[in-house]
C-alpha cells in the first residue's frame, strides 16, 4: 500500500478508536428544538470536498464544490433548522488539499470549529 493510503487509514482508524473508546474530550454540539444551525466548510481546493453534517432528517454526506473564494480558500455554508432537540457534528476531508476547516453555529453562536493542514495530500477536520 502507498504511504497516502496508509495515512488515510491511520486517521480513520484513530478517529474510530476515539469514538468507540469514548475519548471524553469530543462530544457533539447540542441544538435546541427549532434551533438554526449553520455549518461552514472551507478548503484550499474548490471541488471534490467530502462533507458530512446533520439536518432534521439525519446525517448527510456529499461531495461538495465550495462556492465562495477568499484569498486561497474556498468556503460554503449549509443552513438547516432542527425540528427536535439534537446533537450534531460536521466534517470535511479532501484527498489532495492541504487545508480544511469546518465550524458549527447554533442560533448565530459558534459552538465548535476545527481546521487542519497537511503536507501529505490528505486533510480531515471534524467539529464536535
Amino acid at each position: 500500500m502507498s504511504q497516502r493510503v496508509l495515512a488515510t487509514w491511520g486517521v480513520a482508524g484513530a478517529l474510530a478508536a476515539a469514538v468507540v473508546a469514548g475519548a471524553g474530550t469530543a462530544q457533539a454540539v447540542e441544538v435546541p428544538q427549532w434551533g438554526n444551525v449553520r455549518y461552514v466548510f472551507c478548503s484550499n481546493t474548490q471541488d471534490n470536498n467530502d462533507i458530512v453534517y446533520y439536518d432534521a432528517l439525519g446525517k448527510r454526506e456529499q461531495i461538495a464544490t465550495l462556492a465562495d473564494q477568499t484569498g486561497d480558500v474556498w468556503c460554503s455554508n449549509v443552513d438547516v433548522m432542527m425540528t427536535e432537540e439534537s446533537f450534531v457534528w460536521s466534517a470535511i476531508s479532501h484527498d489532495d488539499a492541504s487545508y480544511v476547516y469546518t465550524a458549527i453555529y447554533v442560533n448565530g453562536r459558534m459552538m465548535a470549529r476545527e481546521e487542519n493542514r497537511s503536507d501529505y495530500g490528505f486533510v480531515f477536520a471534524q467539529a464536535m
